[in-house]
């Protein structure tokens, strides 16, 4: 059996790293949506300036 001591340690020590890595991925992803979201802005900017029609839907699809 495990003793109170012991696994209050693991809580003291487990639930901050835990919770800390959670907020980290959080961050983490948050950012790197961020940075997609930036360059799907310029490549619409971009699209939006062609004067080819073709050009400009090609763009705009993503493809």
């Amino acid at each position: 059996m495990i003793s109170k001591s012991t696994s209050s340690a693991w809580l003291v020590g487990g639930v901050p790293a835990i919770l800390g890595l959670g907020i980290a991925w959080f961050g983490a992803t948050l950012i790197k949506n961020e940075n997609r979201l930036l360059h799907r802005q310029l490549e619409l900017k971009a699209a939006l300036g062609e004067r080819s029609r073709k050009i400009r839907r090609r763009n705009l699809l993503g493809k």
